[in-house]
Parts: C-alpha cells; structure tokens; sequence
C-alpha cells in the first residue's frame, strides 16, 4: 500500500492500492471459521457457484496436497482437523501457491465428535463429496497409547 504526506501532517493512502492489497489478502490466506461466527456469517465466505468439497485432516500431508488439486481444479474446500498431527502452516502454503484461499476454509473440530461435528455440518453449504484423511498415524505412539488409538475408531458423543 503506497502513501503519502498530506496537507497538515496528515497520510493519504493510496485507495487503489489498499485495494489490490485486500484482494491479495483474499488469495494467499484462507477463511479460519470461528465458533463466534453466526451460521449466516460462515454461509457467505462460500461461492454458491463452486461445488463444494470437504476434507478431513485436511492440514496434513496428505490433506494439503489434496486440498491443493482441489482448488486447483475448482473446488470450494472446507477442512477440518484437530491439528493433531499437522500444523495451519501447511494451509497457508496451499492457499499462497494456489492464489484461491477466498475458496478454503477451515474449522478445528476433531471428527470424532460427532454433535460438534453435526452441528458445524448445519452450518456450512452441502457438501457434494468428502475426502476423509483424518486419522493418527505413528505407529510407535500407537504402541505406548494404544487406548488414544483405539478411542479414535469410535465415536466419541457428548
């Protein structure tokens, strides 16, 4: 954003730059869906005219890899994930390369709570497909916690 010193000290900023700021904002950084933010909120970050995909653990390796074809390919892409096992920073990456993070979304939600699952599931627009990737994977973990692992192949309810 360019500015300059006006009259009396005070800055004028550039309106075509502050512009085309926000508009690069809007690609290389993703929605992050808040649990303050109204149903009616989240409905309109989505593009009604996009198919919409979501994607479980969507924030690790694989999940950001496939999040990345998608909106490379059109889709509008909700993740969700615990972060467990992955960090937002994989998302920022996504987002920055694809130039589309105004198409992706992202909620912390562990899937294996299922009323907190269902009622984000209310919130957002119908999805036409789901990838589901989420999962705890290291093996030797799996073996000194084994009742975190096996909790994770039921569903959990409140």
């Amino acid at each position: 954003m360019s500015t300059r010193k006006g009259g009396a000290g005070n800055t004028c900023i550039d309106v075509a730059a502050q512009s085309e700021q926000a508009a690069c904002h809007a690609e290389t950084h993703f929605h992050l869906i808040s649990n303050s933010e109204s149903a009616r909120d989240v409905a309109l970050r989505y593009d009604a005219s996009k198919v919409h995909v979501l994607v479980t653990g969507g924030s690790g390796y694989l999940g950001t890899h496939t999040c990345l074809v998608l909106l490379e390919k059109g889709y509008e892409v909700t993740v969700i994930d615990n972060l467990a096992n992955s960090k937002l920073e994989g998302l920022r990456r996504v987002a920055k390369l694809t130039g589309m993070g105004r198409y992706l979304h992202f909620k912390r939600l562990n899937v294996s709570d299922v009323v907190s699952l269902s009622e984000f599931l209310e919130v957002i627009p119908e999805c036409s497909a789901c990838y589901h990737l989420a999962a705890l994977k290291a093996v030797g973990q799996s073996c000194q916690l084994p009742l975190e692992y096996y909790g994770e192949f039921r569903l959990r309810q409140r």
